[in-house]
């Protein structure tokens, strides 16, 4: 089997972030890259932290200027040498979600050409918001480049179109996070608010591809 690369994109989240890091089990297949998206703050306060304070392989980037959670996705993606989950920082992973996520992916592709949807509670959700994608499932991407690039935030969608369109989809309810959405949780931040500047725009996106046919990963 593969390791498995997790994508963090964060924002002035701190707390919630250890705590969604907290909920990742020490395994030695796990690497977790997180994405301080042009946030000082959350770079200062994690720059301390080592592979050792977690139990498995942890790298911290920052990028220059806030590019927004897909570009800090892609980023990750572009250069992972193994299996792809992407993730957000205001959840947790429930027990052993993630060594079933990884036993399914090898289940039901046994080539990795597949993607691992995480069912989630607490949260409204849709079934790439969190995933697992298999290796060969990423190389059909150009560059690796999972999301299209010109969406900021609201990108996923696509991932489960192109996974769907050949039959390279699993949902399985018993894998699962918690989601804690200020939508359903209260604790309302500057990042949720930050997200949702950019959601008209991607949403004019997707709609636009869409009414073309396109999907990333396909017809481009």
């Amino acid at each position: 089997m593969n390791d498995v690369v997790i994508a963090i994109p964060t924002r002035n989240r701190v707390e919630k972030l250890l705590r969604m890091l907290k909920s990742i089990p020490a395994e030695p297949w796990i690497k977790v890259v997180v994405v301080a998206d042009g946030c000082d703050i959350t770079y200062e306060a994690l720059s301390p932290l080592h592979s050792a304070d977690f139990g498995f392989d942890f790298t911290l980037l920052k990028t220059p200027r806030q590019r927004g959670s897909a570009f800090c996705r892609n980023r990750v993606a572009t250069v992972c040498e193994g299996d792809y989950l992407f993730a957000t920082d205001d959840i947790i992973f429930k027990e052993n979600a993630l060594n079933r996520a990884r036993a399914l992916l090898y289940q039901k592709f046994p080539d990795t050409d597949g993607v691992i949807g995480f069912s989630q509670a607490g949260n409204v959700f849709h079934p790439t918001g969190v995933a697992l994608v298999g290796y060969r499932f990423l190389q059909r991407y150009p560059a690796q480049k999972l999301f299209f690039p010109e969406y900021f935030h609201f990108c996923c969608q696509e991932v489960h179109e192109l996974a769907i369109k050949y039959d390279k989809f699993y949902l399985d309810p018993q894998i699962g996070v918690f989601h804690f959405h200020p939508q359903h949780h209260g604790g309302m931040d500057q990042t949720h608010v930050d997200g949702r500047i950019h959601k008209g725009r991607d949403f004019e996106i997707r709609a636009s591809r869409k009414a073309k046919g396109l999907i990333w990963g396909d017809s481009q």
